[in-house]
């Protein structure tokens, strides 16, 4: 008896094609090294029409998301900052509390998670800058407490615009 190799004892195995230098099939390294890398998010100071700006975000016609995300999506994104505003509103120390500066990191990482799960809501944040405009807060009371009524006023244009329930 000789040993199996193939469908028939004693007949050698066959190759489905050529292997490449990592040993499979196919031209392409086992790793996709074309994609391209992703920038890095920089900061950028919410400007002093930052009620404009959220009217023009919410109400741009092309936007695809505009249509798709809904109310209670982006009420999710604005309730993980209503706490620290309760804290820090009514504070007069020009620089957020350590504890905070750390809450307001924590939610950088929470809207980032949820614009890698949802399409829509990562269009979102980069419509209306949410992230860059937060990393520019740093520890600026006054900073925070404007970007905190940017997200109330892009809330309120989604309503508005009659934004979807969800």
């Amino acid at each position: 008896m000789g040993i199996y190799m193939g469908k028939e004892y004693g007949q050698p195995a066959r190759q489905s094609g050529p292997r490449n230098q990592y040993g499979q099939r196919g031209g392409k390294p086992p790793y996709n090294n074309s994609r391209p890398q992703p920038k890095a998010i920089e900061p950028v100071p919410l400007p002093k029409d930052f009620v404009e700006k959220a009217e023009r975000v919410m109400s741009d016609p092309v936007a695809e998301w505009t249509r798709k995300i809904t109310t209670s999506k982006i009420r999710r994104l604005f309730s993980l900052f209503t706490d620290i505003y309760n804290v820090e509103n009514r504070r007069t120390e020009p620089a957020l509390t350590e504890e905070n500066v750390g809450r307001l990191r924590l939610a950088q990482i929470r809207m980032l998670y949820e614009a890698g799960r949802d399409r829509n809501v990562k269009d979102f944040l980069d419509s209306a800058g949410l992230v860059s405009h937060l990393k520019a807060v740093g520890t600026d009371r006054d900073a925070f407490i404007c970007y905190f009524h940017y997200m109330e006023a892009l809330v309120a244009y989604h309503k508005y615009f009659g934004g979807r329930e969800g």
